[in-house]
């Protein structure tokens, strides 16, 4: 009965953090009685109360009910991907019998500022390609493991034009009109723009049209309302009931660089004896049945794979041969 209130409350304060911002998320979540898992881990006060005498009951230890591990999770608005996380944990804590709770944050942007706080708000994350590189740019991230989607552990972006443009190669494509979904994408133009810029082209020459998604974007390319669009691959498939001519009308002019999904990472202050569990058991819940469908409910992983700072080598290449650093990409 303490676990389903608990769970009950969980919801509920998951629900409200999603309209909250994270330090009033954090405020609300330890003013709640400590039922069971508590939800936020406990920082010292600017003026710290004298230590316990040492005959006193110690701290609770890490991992357990009475102190969690904290992981930061943004569920994008779905509370369901936030039920699917809780049977993800639960499997966790009965395979190790470590306790772990989701600290739940209204913006990918917030994964950032829980982690690298000092001390940090959790202990592990799962933040998308560029904030986890800040992160970690910043010495508070270390990549563990790498979620597939489609089957793939990365994706890719592509850049494409009407089969009759005179295009060659991306240094052509300075002073042209350019479709992109909206400067946030990270398909749509966040890692095209550094292959442009790669390649010598400056981007105050392009006309951008914000087409508000991908499959607009190509639409605007097969219409000709723009000379080139950048889209995840391939784009053109989406729209090819609409537009059964796409694939001949358009081509694709260059495909990006490995694009890294998200994936698990760690706080380097945290155990490694704790990550080295965490990680078993992930694994080991991507390979059942049960456990796979949780983490796709999730968050979209068909299943996991151990990938360290390794893997973003290619896209740190990529935004060093733009003259970038992973704090440029959030100015």
């Amino acid at each position: 009965e303490m676990m389903r209130l608990t769970r009950l409350l969980r919801l509920q304060i998951a629900m409200m953090c999603l309209l909250t911002p994270l330090l009033a998320c954090s405020a609300l979540e330890q003013a709640l009685p400590m039922l069971g898992r508590t939800a936020t881990p406990t920082t010292e006060p600017a003026t710290r109360t004298p230590r316990p005498d040492p005959t006193q009951t110690p701290e609770p230890s890490l991992g357990s009910r009475e102190n969690p591990i904290l992981w930061a999770f943004f569920p994008e608005g779905e509370i369901e991907r936030l039920a699917a996380l809780d049977e993800v944990l639960d499997t966790i804590f009965t395979d190790t019998g470590l306790a772990i709770e989701p600290f739940v944050v209204t913006d990918p942007y917030s994964m950032i500022d829980a982690i690298c706080r000092d001390p940090s708000f959790v202990h592990m994350a799962s933040m998308p390609v560029f904030h986890y590189l800040l992160a970690n740019d910043l010495g508070c991230a270390e990549a563990a493991l790498a979620g597939a989607k489609f089957g793939s552990l990365s994706y890719n972006a592509q850049f494409i034009a009407r089969t009759e443009s005179e295009i060659q190669d991306l240094r052509d494509i300075a002073g042209l009109s350019f479709c992109r979904s909206s400067e946030h994408s990270v398909s749509g133009w966040l890692v095209p723009s550094l292959e442009m810029m790669a390649a010598g082209v400056d981007l105050d020459t392009l006309q951008i049209i914000d087409t508000g998604s991908h499959d607009n974007t190509v639409i605007g390319v097969y219409r000709g309302d723009c000379e080139v669009g950048a889209t995840y691959f391939d784009a053109r498939a989406a729209v090819q009931d609409q537009f059964p001519d796409v694939m001949d009308a358009t081509e694709i002019l260059a495909i990006t660089v490995d694009i890294p999904n998200d994936g698990v990472q760690y706080s380097p202050a945290f155990s490694p004896q704790l990550r080295d569990q965490i990680t078993a058991a992930l694994l080991a819940i991507a390979g059942t049945e049960a456990g796979a469908q949780a983490l796709y409910d999730a968050f979209f992983w068909t299943t996991l794979a151990e990938r360290d700072h390794s893997f973003y080598l290619p896209l740190l290449h990529l935004i060093d041969a733009a003259g970038s650093t992973p704090l440029d990409i959030f100015d």
